[in-house]
């Protein structure tokens, strides 16, 4: 049985597709007739993917306008990854060295990251890998905050990690952060995580710059 929670998250994920295929554009109209048409379903359940969307930042909502997508943002990069920098090299901490098996994977996702030609699939896979990395973090709270940051930088990512030179070196740094953790230099991975989180950043900006009017 479908559930009003499940069927928001099914809404929610419909929307990312279209926004991850570029059928909605930041700073456009999210408009309601024509999604519900659509994605055949009532209003109600897409005001509330809206809200909920909203709420994680990638709409905004306009007096008697309704929602738009958001629209890209220097500000939003320069405040998203610094902090998923910093609480995911924390969750590191708290999770400690990873088991065998779980290293093992590590070392599986970051491979099929580096031969995957798929800019939506490399996205997916890099946050399958961080992800991973902390899940034995045993503050689920943390977790939850990093997990609304991955969703806050998404839209972002879809652009940047088309970038082979990017993916490249994250790999790499992929492959570094694992490598210590399996000598049992936990700090030093915390560190290498941190620098992981903000690979890019600067070109990401540049990339944005020449592409949309980002402020």
């Amino acid at each position: 049985m479908i559930t009003q929670e499940s069927l928001k998250s099914q809404i929610i994920k419909a929307l990312w597709e279209l926004i991850i295929e570029g059928k909605i554009m930041p700073n456009e109209p999210m408009r309601e007739i024509q999604l519900s048409e659509l994605l055949n379903i009532s209003r109600t359940p897409l005001r509330e993917a809206f809200q909920q969307l909203e709420w994680e930042g990638i709409v905004v909502s306009e007096a008697r306008k309704g929602y738009r997508l958001a629209q890209f943002s220097e500000a939003d990069i320069l405040e998203i990854y610094p902090l998923r920098a910093k609480l995911e090299s924390f969750a590191l901490e708290l999770s400690g060295v990873p088991t065998k098996k779980v290293l093992d994977e590590l070392n599986a996702i970051n491979l099929k990251l580096l031969n995957t030609k798929s800019p939506k699939e490399v996205v997916e896979l890099d946050e399958r890998w961080h992800l991973l990395l902390i899940s034995n973090c045993p503050n689920k709270r943390l977790l939850k905050m990093i997990k609304t940051l991955h969703l806050q930088s998404q839209r972002y990512e879809y652009a940047y990690m088309a970038m082979k030179k990017t993916v490249e070196k994250s790999s790499n740094q992929h492959e570094n952060i694992i490598h210590q953790l399996q000598n049992g230099q936990l700090l030093k991975a915390t560190e290498l995580l941190a620098e992981n989180n903000v690979v890019g950043m600067d070109a990401l900006i540049n990339w944005l710059k020449s592409n949309y009017k980002i402020t």
